[in-house]
């Protein structure tokens, strides 16, 4: 599935296409895109086709390919440090060596004042791709010293594509919009947690007490699928995108908005501070669940 993609984006930007044709003189690039986008996917397939060895791109045991990949943690200036002997070597079975610095966001500045000698002084034969949700937290110097492509939205014909075929009509859309335009999460879409995710979003729009134990129910359930955070990040996304139609068909009252808004900004803050503090994600979750309806003691019943 992710063939389409790449395809999608290199056809979106023609100019991707002269790297691998080594008809652009910069040799550190930076590809730039929201989560989801599939940076990490196209930046594999360009190193492939230059080194001639997807297959051992994509595996990561190609000798003139390095890839730091950090996905949470901070990326440490000992990585970079790692960096310099194996750049000194020439290439081994290419004419290039390629760089990978995966989700380069999680530098900071320490690591990317490291980074700068690298991109000072390339040798010819190297090439270092950056990925990054957004290059405004690179340090300017090291912006400065790249060449950057920003990737656009997937359309959403793509990700339908894409998207499991078990789902649902009735809430396939509201899953691709939820998305707005990316592939985050796609693989926990399946037909059984997608439902859930729709059904969970109902009830605590509804904000009926009686619910509750419904609703917890329905957390666990989730959880035991997948113990991560991103399940509370994508049930915030489709509460947003239902809460939008809900104003627009102007079925819902202007208290019930406030406390909706209210509760998915509270869901977005718990989906940082689990990852950030390692929270047990099912007592977190169900604790502000309670606390969203103890706020307003009365019960509130609204049409779905």
């Amino acid at each position: 599935m992710y063939e389409k993609v790449i395809d999608f984006h290199l056809k979106s930007a023609p100019i991707l296409e002269q790297i691998i044709e080594k008809k652009i003189s910069s040799r550190a690039i930076i590809i730039e895109g929201k989560k989801g986008l599939g940076k990490k996917d196209l930046i594999l397939s360009l190193s492939g086709k230059i080194l001639s060895s997807y297959d051992k791109v994509k595996r990561n045991i190609h000798p003139d390919f390095l890839l730091i990949d950090s996905v949470e943690e901070n990326i440490l200036v000992d990585d970079i440090d790692s960096i310099d002997q194996w750049v000194d070597r020439p290439p081994f079975e290419s004419e290039n060596k390629i760089i990978f610095i995966n989700n380069s966001h999680n530098m900071g500045d320490i690591v990317q004042n490291k980074l700068l000698k690298l991109l000072e002084e390339p040798p010819s034969y190297l090439i270092l791709f950056l990925s990054v949700n957004n290059v405004n937290i690179l340090l300017p110097t090291v912006r400065s010293r790249c060449l950057t492509f920003q990737l656009t939205k997937l359309p959403d014909s793509l990700i339908s594509e894409i998207i499991s075929d078990e789902i649902d009509s009735n809430y396939k859309s509201i899953i691709i919009e939820s998305l707005d335009g990316s592939m985050r999460n796609i693989d926990f879409f399946n037909g059984s947690n997608c439902s859930k995710l729709y059904e969970l979003s109902g009830y605590l729009i509804e904000r009926n007490i009686q619910d509750l134990e419904i609703i917890n129910n329905l957390i666990e359930e989730l959880i035991n699928e997948t113990n991560q955070a991103f399940l509370i990040e994508e049930l915030s996304s489709i509460i947003m995108v239902r809460l939008k139609k809900f104003i627009e068909s102007k079925s819902i009252n202007e208290k019930n908005i406030e406390s909706i808004i209210n509760l998915i900004n509270e869901l977005s803050s718990l989906s940082i501070n689990i990852k950030k503090y390692n929270l047990n994600i099912k007592l977190s979750f169900e604790e502000l669940i309670l606390n969203y309806f103890l706020k307003d003691r009365k019960s509130v019943n609204q049409v779905v």
